[in-house]
């Protein structure tokens, strides 16, 4: 026999809004753009920006840097292509929106309401994990690429989350 005799009990049915975003939010809408930025901007690079994105020719950005070669210590001069269009036109890291919004789905409907706020703790780590290497991404680009950086940032004025930041 377990504890005191009685059978346990079963567990509650879900909330409504937990069990209503899980049936109308399925996984795909927010976890298949991820490979699908990553894509566009592999193939962008690897046909020297030609390769449409979303079906258009695509919007970017020559960028030229200098780097100092480990071998010789002589300064050489590189360019690199930054794309502006398809999900690198929405934000500068659009494909932390994925994970955040993963995350935080996750999160929400692992069940706060039952459990507390620990679901809450990896959405919440990942969110200010995220918004920190985006700031320092952005550093480095702009030491490393200059004024062609500072034009894509007008181009594409937001940093993960379009409209707000």
């Amino acid at each position: 026999r377990l504890g005191g005799g009685f059978p346990p009990t079963p567990p509650p049915p879900p909330t409504p809004p937990p069990a209503w975003t899980h049936a109308h939010i399925p996984f795909p809408p927010y976890t298949a753009p991820r490979p699908q930025a990553d894509v566009q901007r592999q193939r962008f690079r690897e046909t020297g920006g030609t390769a449409l994105v979303w079906g258009r020719k695509p919007i970017s950005i020559v960028a030229t840097y200098t780097v100092v070669s480990a071998a010789t210590g002589k300064a050489e001069q590189h360019t690199s292509l930054l794309l502006a269009s398809g999900w690198w036109g929405v934000a500068r890291h659009a494909q932390y929106l994925f994970e955040l919004t993963a995350a935080w789905s996750w999160g929400l409907l692992a069940g706060v309401h039952t459990h507390g706020l620990l679901p809450l703790f990896y959405p919440a780590f990942l969110t200010v994990l995220l918004i920190h290497r985006a700031m320092r991404d952005e550093e480095k680009c702009q030491a490393k690429y200059g004024a062609a950086f500072t034009k894509y940032k007008e181009m594409v004025p937001y940093n993960i989350l379009p409209g707000i930041f």
